[in-house]
């Protein structure tokens, strides 16, 4: 088991949510309904059936695809650190917290909810492996 680095964790987790908001904006320019895919509450984060299955090109389904994992993954966590990983990554609202959390909790949350997706997300490419073998 590697040893968690919090700011490399920072970084590629900032990354993919990047990478999931060009693809939703490839999929709205190809005229799909994105709809699902932006929501205002962390509540409602969708469970990615919803994320149409493209048809059209490898491109495309690798879009969808990539979606669907991303949303699948935050879906399996805690409500709050879903919570916390969308408000602070996707909806890029850096002061939400301060309402509800000291600043050394909302740190420590942060850190774990950032731990548990890459536990999540490396544990599904460990099964991918063990598959391939």
């Amino acid at each position: 088991m590697s040893v968690f680095n919090y700011k490399n964790s920072v970084k590629k987790f900032k990354k993919l949510m990047s990478t999931y908001k060009r693809c939703i904006t490839k999929m709205s320019l190809k005229g799909y309904d994105v709809e699902p895919l932006l929501f205002a509450d962390v509540k409602s984060i969708p469970l990615g059936k919803n994320v149409p299955i493209m048809e059209e090109s490898d491109e495309m389904k690798n879009i969808s695809f990539y979606c669907r994992s991303l949303l699948f993954i935050l879906n399996c966590m805690p409500k709050q650190e879903k919570m916390i990983l969308w408000k602070e990554y996707a909806e890029r609202d850096v002061d939400w917290w301060k309402n509800s959390y000291s600043k050394s909790t909302y740190y420590r949350l942060k850190k774990k909810a950032l731990e548990d997706f890459f536990t999540i997300l490396d544990k599904d490419d460990d099964e991918k492996s063990k598959n391939n073998n």
